[in-house]
């Protein structure tokens, strides 16, 4: 038996299960803070008369926050959240070319830079979900 198969925590979780939850967690943080400046940045970066980038970034923005948040607190533990939130950030990044706003450097590249964050952290949180659910298929199986 490997010490990450051992039960250590209260819920019967394993080390690894343990940690998965974890980077969930240290992925959701950052991420909500991200959805927040998103919602806040057209206000913050002069943008918030444009009507196509201010719509754009306070949905998504309160999406990634909502998401985030649900993931941190563990109120449902599945991969597709974090894959959903990863999917939002390259929306971001798309949006300001195929909403046609890419001429307003402020929205361009603030939706550009978070949105790559978001969706590099969003991918990270699912794959942590997901190999969190493959160690409990393996410790059930053994």
């Amino acid at each position: 038996m490997s010490a990450a198969n051992l039960s250590v925590f209260s819920r019967g979780e394993t080390l690894d299960q343990h940690y998965s939850s974890l980077q969930v967690k240290v992925a959701a943080g950052p991420t909500a803070i991200l959805g927040l400046w998103q919602i806040a940045a057209p206000f913050v970066l002069g943008y918030s008369t444009l009507f196509r980038p201010l719509v754009n970034d306070v949905i998504v923005g309160t999406l990634v926050v909502v998401l985030a948040a649900t993931c941190y607190f563990d109120l449902v533990e599945v991969s597709w959240l974090g894959w959903v939130t990863a999917v939002l950030g390259i929306w971001l990044v798309l949006a300001p070319f195929v909403l046609g706003y890419w001429m307003i450097e402020p929205a361009t590249e603030n939706d550009v830079v978070i949105g790559t964050l978001i969706a590099v952290l969003g991918a990270w949180s699912a794959l942590a979900v997901s190999s969190h659910h493959s160690a409990g298929r393996r410790s059930d199986q053994s």
